[in-house]
């Protein structure tokens, strides 16, 4: 849905004769192109990191042989500034599109605010009871210069201020929580899937591995440990935790009309 809302954008774009636009419809304007921006908005992504990973896709098809369209201007093909403009569209097309995915960040950036400004960490327990803090210090930085052996040197020295730093706990709060929510759905398939007999396995992050023999089993329980994992607010959840020792937060946002159950038949759910 966002290749096809940006692919739209660029043909008005490129009806208006702007730069770039009719490049990039030769190009191609694909879902592959899009699936890496997209993946990362709920994770705290920026349109800087979208041009990237942009440029990144322009230079993965170049080496697959599609011929470079942009002339612009630079020796080296990167595609910086026909990805930049691009990447404007494409985050168009997201905060049109993925409505819900980019309120839920919102507002979880706007908790970690409220609890900063008033000297409180974010604390919360997840689903497989593992205990997370977040609470990055605001530094008190001097640069040091001193003599060794005749030489002069200088050095950063930084020592805690009793603060918290509010613009890394902002940007960091949604990605956080979402990797510790990841992490507590591998753990709980991990603890099911050993009382169901797996005993090998080989995780990172969102990649699961285990022998061959037991991949069908592995692949049914992890779909069946986040469809129940997934019963429960989460994000009305981390307001009460939060709010047991902390100031009052707004609600969160309502739930859309995702069917959960949809997981449990997914072919390409997890790799």
């Amino acid at each position: 849905a966002v290749a096809d809302r940006t692919l739209e954008l660029v043909r008005v774009r490129a009806v208006a004769n702007e730069k770039y636009a009719k490049e990039w419809l030769e190009f191609g304007i694909t879902r592959k192109l899009c699936k890496r921006p997209v993946m990362i908005i709920p994770y705290g992504g920026t349109q800087h990191a979208m041009r990237q990973y942009i440029m990144d896709y322009v230079k993965e098809q170049i080496e697959a042989g599609q011929e470079y369209p942009f002339d612009d201007g630079r020796k080296n093909i990167d595609a910086f500034y026909p990805s930049g403009w691009l990447a404007k569209l494409v985050r168009q097309s997201i905060d049109e599109i993925i409505v819900s995915a980019r309120k839920a960040m919102d507002w979880i950036q706007e908790c970690a605010r409220i609890y900063a400004q008033n000297g409180y960490p974010m604390i919360w327990t997840t689903p497989s009871d593992f205990i997370c803090q977040m609470n990055y210090p605001k530094y008190d930085k001097k640069q040091i210069r001193t003599v060794l052996d005749g030489s002069i040197y200088t050095y950063q020295d930084e020592r805690e201020t009793g603060l918290i730093n509010q613009r890394r706990v902002t940007q960091g709060a949604s990605p956080n929580f979402i990797h510790s929510l990841d992490a507590a759905h591998m753990m709980l398939t991990v603890l099911k899937a050993n009382t169901l007999g797996v005993e090998d396995f080989q995780m990172i992050h969102d990649s699961y591995g285990t022998q061959a023999h037991n991949l069908p089993l592995l692949s049914r329980t992890l779909r069946k440990e986040f469809h129940t994992m997934y019963q429960q607010n989460h994000l009305g959840g981390l307001r009460e935790q939060l709010q047991s020792y902390g100031p009052d937060l707004p609600p969160p946002p309502d739930f859309g009309d995702l069917d959960i159950n949809g997981v449990l038949k997914s072919q390409f759910f997890f790799c």
